[in-house]
């Protein structure tokens, strides 16, 4: 009788493993359309209201490995650390970094806007903040739903007491 009562305990310990590894997952996708939609905010700006013809192809390149580039940043720096569900990581100066990380790595693949367009240094500045404050976004928001999740299903770390909207 042992060993099915065993079984079961791994069992429950794989599948929360399991689904701390799926949340941490959903919040890395969350990141890196955070860095997209952040990269392309500026571009549909520029495109729609200042009449600058930009080279669309290029931009979803940039964004797209831009976004992989600062996941691939975080991901280093341990802010999806699965262990830690009820307080997921929100460091403003860790996601600020991997912002600038990845936008960084795209500057060796091609500039989205051609450099006769005057307006280069604004487009990156507002890339970097939408970024920025997408995924500080994303982050307190993930934050607030894996405390709650976490202190439903008494999956706290250590001695301290979940705390939801800590």
């Amino acid at each position: 009788t042992a060993a099915p009562a065993t079984a079961k305990v791994d069992s429950a310990a794989s599948k929360r493993r399991l689904s701390r590894s799926v949340a941490a997952d959903l919040v890395a996708i969350g990141d890196i359309l955070a860095m997209m939609l952040g990269g392309l905010l500026p571009a549909l700006i520029y495109a729609l209201a200042g009449n600058i013809s930009i080279d669309q192809v290029l931009v979803m390149q940039s964004v797209l490995v831009a976004g992989f580039i600062t996941h691939l940043c975080l991901r280093f720096r341990g802010m999806y650390d699965t262990t830690r569900m009820d307080m997921f990581a929100q460091d403003p100066f860790e996601l600020f970094i991997g912002v600038i990380c990845g936008m960084v790595g795209v500057l060796g693949i091609g500039r989205p806007l051609a450099l006769r367009n005057r307006h280069i240094v604004v487009w990156y500045a507002a890339w970097l903040s939408a970024s920025f404050s997408l995924i500080l976004y994303c982050r307190i928001l993930a934050r607030k739903i894996l405390a709650r999740l976490a202190a439903q299903e008494g999956l706290c770390v250590g001695d301290v007491a979940c705390v939801v909207g800590r």
